[in-house]
């Protein structure tokens, strides 16, 4: 399991998580009222550039853990 943690703005969270078994990216995301959306995704599917920089490094460690 490779997880990502970005904290986006307003103070929210947000994790992401690459389970190799699967091959699946999970956004889990918790607003700052400690609400939470989660959602699952192929890792074809995962747009690393709508996380900037901390989806580079997320997709780095993917790619690192082999």
């Amino acid at each position: 399991m490779i997880l990502g943690d970005i904290h986006a703005g307003g103070g929210a969270t947000v994790d992401l998580y690459f389970d190799a078994e699967t091959g699946l990216v999970t956004e889990e995301k918790t607003l700052s009222g400690g609400a939470k959306h989660s959602c699952s995704f192929p890792l074809e599917e995962f747009e690393a550039d709508m996380y900037g920089a901390a989806g580079d490094e997320f997709m780095d460690k993917i790619y690192e853990e082999g």
